[in-house]
């Protein structure tokens, strides 16, 4: 008899015939343990279907609350209302100098949690990593923002440096438009999401530009509704969990 381990070297890259699969031992615990061990995973995978569940439900209230809420007020250009990509560095200056890089992979697709975690040193930046958002600002993925890569920047972080594959977007008054409101515009907005798409192209990979990002068409509803939506866009009514998972 053959153990798994003994082949497992040999058979990556090639195909599994039966009579292989027949000499491979596998440990057989006892009919008891057997069992527990099925209780158990079907326990987990219980508690993850619920979790799935309150999570789709609360993102579907916020979808609604944001919706409602950018259905009010007069249309209007988003570039009128944003400054885009204000601010910019070059780490390869700074040769010898650390600095937290934010590419467009560390910023999670659909909730806006961002990955701090990758550090790079000056002489090693590559060219993209050119972007500064700082706090209170929102960052799009200009790259296939179909997939919903962005993020409400809801800190100070000390030598941090984005790529170029995100836009940064800030208000240019927030008497009018909300930088928070603005991100969970981009979020959760069908309208805002169906005109990226359409600016977006079939290239091999679809993306828009800050002319693009300017022509966007957004309703701009007034700061009082803005601030209600912000202060929690996904507060559920029926035990679901009040934390908002798209606000990092």
């Amino acid at each position: 008899m053959i153990s798994f381990d003994d082949k497992t070297a040999n058979i990556f890259g090639k195909s599994l015939n039966i009579k292989l699969l027949g000499q491979i031992q596998i440990p057989v615990p006892p009919p008891d343990v057997q069992a527990q061990i099925v209780a158990e995973c079907q326990a987990i995978d219980a508690e993850v279907e619920q979790a799935e569940k309150e999570v789709s439900d609360c993102y579907q209230i916020a979808k609604e609350k944001v919706q409602a809420c950018f259905a009010q007020g007069q249309v209007t250009a988003l570039g009128t209302l944003v400054h885009i990509n204000r601010e910019s560095t070059d780490p390869t200056q700074f040769p010898e100098k650390s600095f937290i890089y934010v590419d467009i992979g560390n910023v999670e697709k659909g909730t806006g949690v961002i990955d701090y975690s990758q550090v790079i040193t000056g002489k090693d930046a590559p060219s993209r990593a050119r972007r500064i958002a700082p706090k209170g600002s929102v960052i799009i993925s200009t790259v296939r923002p179909n997939l919903r890569g962005f993020a409400f920047i809801d800190r100070d972080t000390a030598d941090c440096v984005f790529s170029t594959g995100f836009a940064v977007l800030e208000s240019k008054d927030e008497s009018v438009l909300k930088n928070k409101s603005l991100f969970y515009a981009f979020m959760f907005s069908d309208d805002l999401m169906a005109q990226m798409i359409d600016a977006m192209g079939k290239a091999a990979y679809p993306s828009i530009n800050q002319t693009d990002i300017e022509n966007l068409r957004i309703r701009v509803p007034d700061v009082q509704a803005q601030e209600k939506l912000s202060a929690n866009p996904l507060s559920c009514q029926h035990g679901s969990p009040s934390s908002d998972p798209a606000d990092p």
